[in-house]
């Protein structure tokens, strides 16, 4: 017996009055009238009875797990936690692997936003502890890092993660590693913490080339490898990896992490030939329902999550033509339109930032270049843009040394002695050095005080 346990079937709201039939052969029984309220579409009736089915001794195990999984998608998102906690009984009739792969199937239907998922997991761990079952303990812990993640808890993830490896390690368990590190980079990435990214990676790739992982570890890995490119703009090499993301997830599309992440490699493999600006990244024929990319739409991998992602790819597409043009009006006014699309992926939305941030400063010094005094207002009819935005752009460009000159009376003064700051000059190279170097110095401190529990 376990000195602390979830809470007992005996009290589950799941198990009706109907369902507590005395019969000479209930576990048969209650499955059967279980089974009849199911074709009869009586849902609560049926749940009441296979909750019963579940915790008898008596039973078909794989059966039982069948009903499980019913149950657990029959029931609403706020009930199936105690669903969860109902069935403890019923777990320690099953073999460990099927366990875990049971309590796997039904946390999988918790969106991971739900807020009952990090305590449900917590009281999951403890019992996990409790009936030493160190394989779903570590499966567990994994999910409950992922949610703390999800939630914005990224700190107490990162711990979490970083004793799970320290443990995985000591039985050299690669295929956990590959897992943990792969997750460990996913969350260092979502708080744009790049070096430490990179080498988590890099630790996931190398625990994979020395096991076998399955298919969609793999492109998941390559999904973030593309990322993480992408994020340092060498969008050449993305490509390349979020085409061999996509094809990996191609190869198992029914999965869970296929599912969601053959649309992002294929949403992200459009985004990146947007970023080259190359001429085969936009359509050969402008219309308003033009297809993005239609050699890569076409491809054999992308074909089962096209259809998923009309939106974002018809969005991308209208914003490769405003690249190819030039046109700043055309490229905010996508922007605009497609917001509520487009502010869905915070990865897409913050590239296309940058494009449309370098466009205007390409456009901004093309325009001025022939002149030593130039007006707000005339750069902004240019530009198609509102003067508050060319303002605000200007002044970020003076400030990083892309522009020599100043804003006086709504009018950009350029220095005519010098077409950009000189970067080469020796305060601002110690400038930037002691940045640097103050930077590396808060990393350190920061390693530190994770590693000590105190941050």
């Amino acid at each position: 017996t376990h000195s602390t346990r979830m809470s007992s079937g005996a009290h589950s709201p799941f198990i009706t009055k109907a369902a507590e039939a005395n019969t000479a052969n209930a576990s048969e029984d209650l499955f059967k009238r279980g089974k009849e309220c199911e074709l009869k579409g009586s849902k609560q009736e049926a749940i009441g009875y296979y909750t019963q089915f579940l915790l008898s001794p008596e039973g078909d195990l794989g059966l039982k797990e069948q009903v499980a999984i019913w149950v657990g998608k029959a029931v609403d998102i706020t009930q199936l936690a105690a669903f969860i906690r109902t069935l403890e009984p019923a777990l320690l009739q099953f073999p460990r692997a099927k366990t875990a792969r049971l309590l796997k199937q039904l946390l999988d239907l918790f969106p991971v936003e739900s807020p009952d998922l990090i305590t449900l997991l917590g009281e999951l761990i403890k019992w996990c502890q409790e009936d030493r079952r160190v394989y779903l303990l570590q499966q567990l812990q994994i999910r409950l890092a992922q949610v703390q993640a999800a939630h914005g808890h990224t700190t107490l993830a990162l711990q979490l993660l970083s004793d799970l490896a320290r443990q995985l390690r000591k039985v050299d368990d690669k295929v956990g590693l590959v897992e943990v590190h792969l997750l460990e980079a996913k969350t260092l990435f979502q708080v744009r913490a790049m070096a430490k990214a990179k080498a988590a990676l890099t630790a996931a790739r190398t625990c994979a080339n020395a096991v076998y992982c399955p298919t969609e570890w793999v492109a998941d890995l390559d999904l973030l490898a593309g990322m993480v490119y992408g994020e340092d703009g060498e969008y050449r090499t993305a490509v390349s990896y979020f085409i061999e993301s996509l094809e990996g997830f191609a190869l198992a599309p029914e999965s869970a992490l296929a599912t969601n992440g053959g649309g992002k490699a294929l949403r992200y493999l459009a985004l990146a030939k947007v970023m080259m600006a190359e001429k085969e990244a936009v359509s050969e024929q402008k219309s308003p329902d033009a297809v993005f990319l239609k050699s890569t739409i076409e491809m054999k991998a992308a074909k089962p999550f096209y259809p998923k992602e009309p939106d974002y790819l018809a969005a991308l597409d209208r914003v490769g033509w405003a690249v190819k043009s030039g046109s700043l009006q055309a490229f905010d006014a996508v922007m605009t339109e497609s917001r509520s699309v487009l502010a869905l992926d915070e990865y897409v939305c913050d590239h296309l930032g940058r494009l449309l941030d370098g466009m205007l400063a390409r456009n901004l010094q093309l325009l001025i270049r022939p002149f030593s005094h130039v007006p707000l207002g005339y750069l902004a009819e240019k530009c198609q843009l509102n003067a508050a935005q060319i303002e605000a752009k200007v002044c970020q460009m003076i400030l990083d040394g892309k522009l020599a000159g100043v804003i006086d009376q709504d009018m950009v003064v350029v220095d005519p002695d010098a077409a950009s700051l000189n970067v080469d000059d020796p305060v601002y190279t110690a400038a930037i050095t002691a940045v640097r170097s103050l930077k590396r110095v808060v990393d350190g401190l920061e390693e530190k005080a994770m590693k000590r529990g105190i941050y």
